[in-house]
């Protein structure tokens, strides 16, 4: 399957952009992210590990779904 939009961590903050760079959606602006991968590309959820250690799951609206 072939993705148009990637997640991005700018600044600690994870972001959602298209093929061109341009923003789509800011996910977590905490500024403590360190990686970010999707959970589900499908329901369009991110799980991002903070710095310290954490896991943290939220959805498409920016909203806490777990904290690991």
């Amino acid at each position: 399957m072939k993705s148009d939009k990637f997640l991005k961590i700018v600044g600690g903050n994870v972001v959602l952009v298209n093929i061109f760079g341009n923003k789509i959606r800011t996910y977590y602006t905490k500024g403590d992210g360190v990686r970010v991968d999707w959970y589900s590309e499908k329901d369009e959820s991110v799980q991002i590990q903070l710095k310290s250690g954490k896991v943290v799951i939220i959805n498409k609206n920016g909203g806490v779904v777990r904290t690991v």
